[in-house]
This record gives structure tokens, C-alpha cells and sequence, in this order.
């Protein structure tokens, strides 16, 4: 995996660049250094619905505010919890959509948690089977359709997964979040400056 280290040789490859444009779950962020964030929304529903929870990795590269960060969301009270890390904790694959920040890893295949600020943990893991992606197309590179070609737009948009079946458990502060059963969306956000990642989508069940 490649970090933002410069000392570690970021990667700066014409092929990754070319691949990655019809590709948006990936790292788009592999060329930039300042004013630029990036992050990956994964929303997770228990099939009863007694359990609505948003994790949302991604990297801040503001100047005098640089680092990444793994957001937690209940989405039944609207409780936000902000985990934060240095930028060189940052990491990404390559070969797909894959990062990792800390001890956090996300990717197609599930996500692993291992979120501590000394207050409040997370803990676990949820596997993902059976994702529905978005077919991208030369006319249509991702969600936005041709608009993913215009440079310097404020925001940008793709999706990880359309529909998929999860299934896992995680632990907050002792209590266990059973996760099984279908879920809709995981899909991410980045942009040219930093804005607040916390959506309104985030605190209502599916």
C-alpha cells in the first residue's frame, strides 16, 4: 500500500491516474498536496433497524490542519464521534479500492474497525458479499456521468456499492451492533477544500 509520505514516494503513476478516472471508489487523491479532502461513507443498518451507523474514513489535507480521520455517525441520535490521525497514517492500495488509516481498514470486501480516543472504542468487522457496483462507461466514468470530466467543480462523487449483503459484528463502548441482512449504498465524497463530511443521509435508517 502507498502512503502520502513524501519520503515514501508517493505513488504519481500514469497508469494508476488513467485507471482510477473510471474508477471513483478509488483514490483520487494520489497527486495532491494541499487544500483537498477525500472520504468514503459506509453506512451500515441491522435488518430490525435498531442499529444505524455511518463510518467515514478519509483524508484532510488543509493547510495547517493536515491529517486523516475515521468519522463515526449514530444514525438514530445524531452522536458524532471524530477520530482523528496524523496523515502519514494514511494509506491506499494500488490494485482497487482499498485504504487504511491507523489500525482501520475499508475496502469492497468489508471494513475492520479499531477506533480508540481514549473516551470512546469501536471494534469488529463487517464483510461485504455479493456487491452491486457501477457500471462505468467511457460516456459515463462514475454517478456523475460526463460532469466526472470537469475540472475544478467544488465536489466530486462516486459510489462503492449499490447494493450488497453484509454481515459481521461490532462492538461501541462494550455494547454489541449485529449487522446482518441486504444495505443500499456505500459510496464517498472528495473535493478541492475542506467541507464538513457529516451528511444528512447519515442520521435516518434505509
Amino acid at each position: 500500500m502507498y502512503t502520502l509520505r513524501k519520503e515514501k514516494n508517493p505513488l504519481k503513476s500514469v497508469i494508476y491516474n488513467l485507471r482510477k478516472l473510471h474508477r471513483p471508489e478509488w483514490f483520487q487523491g494520489n497527486g495532491e498536496t494541499r487544500q483537498y479532502f477525500e472520504g468514503w461513507y459506509f453506512k451500515n443498518v441491522s435488518a430490525k433497524g435498531d442499529h444505524c451507523w455511518s463510518f467515514i474514513p478519509g483524508v484532510s489535507l488543509v493547510e495547517g490542519d493536515t491529517h486523516a480521520f475515521v468519522q463515526a455517525i449514530n444514525g438514530q441520535t445524531g452522536q458524532t464521534f471524530y477520530f482523528r490521525y496524523p496523515a502519514e497514517d494514511f494509506f491506499f492500495s494500488s490494485k482497487g479500492f482499498e485504504v487504511k488509516v491507523g489500525n482501520n481498514r475499508f475496502s469492497q470486501q468489508g471494513f475492520s474497525l479499531d477506533l480508540d480516543d481514549g473516551q470512546n472504542r469501536f471494534t469488529g468487522s463487517l464483510s461485504i458479499t455479493s456487491p452491486v457496483g457501477f457500471k462505468a462507461t467511457l460516456a459515463r466514468p462514475g454517478i456523475m456521468g460526463w460532469y466526472r470530466y470537469v475540472p475544478f467543480m467544488e465536489c466530486y462523487h462516486g459510489v462503492v456499492s449499490l447494493d450488497h449483503a453484509l454481515q459481521g459484528k461490532l462492538l461501541f463502548n462494550g455494547e454489541e451492533l449485529d449487522f446482518f441482512g441486504r444495505q443500499r449504498l456505500y459510496r464517498k465524497r472528495l473535493g478541492l477544500f475542506h467541507a464538513p463530511l457529516l451528511d444528512l443521509d447519515a442520521e435516518q435508517p434505509l
